[in-house]
């Protein structure tokens, strides 16, 4: 009699328990997928044109998804530049016809003509460090992020 009561009450509540759990682990794993789908990967890189000119500067993106909406401003001790793009793509090795460029490009005055700053005191003399650049942009998923990188 007692195993009949444990099978009648105990067996039903037993399945109810997986059924739940085949449940829950179904929907996080419906759930998982989108949500690594959703992260964009968008990093970014500066530096210098060329040697010959410390105040011809860039930023490429060189992550994986296009930023949008980005907003540039850069500074030195003597200069600060503001800019804003609408779509900055990834850098694609090997895809030179793409119709956007994969950086921004952009020039401090003061640096281009007299170069690099030897007091510049923020970077402790080590004029590669000399410029900070603040990004800030869209995702194609809608989030904002916002970074700042040194250069010269």
């Amino acid at each position: 009699m007692l195993v009949f009561l444990v099978l009648v009450f105990l067996v039903p509540v037993l399945v109810a328990v997986l059924w739940l759990g085949v449940l829950v682990y179904g929907r996080r794993l419906r759930t998982a997928a989108p949500l690594e789908a959703n992260l964009s990967v968008v990093e970014w890189q500066a530096g210098r044109w060329d040697k010959g000119n410390a105040g011809r500067l860039y930023v490429a993106n060189v992550g994986e998804h296009a930023a949008h909406e980005v907003s540039l401003v850069a500074s030195d001790s003597h200069d600060k530049v503001a800019l804003e793009v609408d779509r900055v793509p990834p850098y694609q090795p090997g895809n030179d016809l793409s119709p956007q460029p994969c950086y921004v490009e952009f020039s401090l005055k003061h640096r281009a003509l007299h170069g690099p700053d030897p007091n510049d005191a923020n970077a402790e003399a080590d004029e590669s460090r000399q410029v900070e650049v603040q990004l800030t942009w869209r995702s194609e998923q809608g989030r904002w992020s916002t970074q700042t990188l040194h250069t010269g």
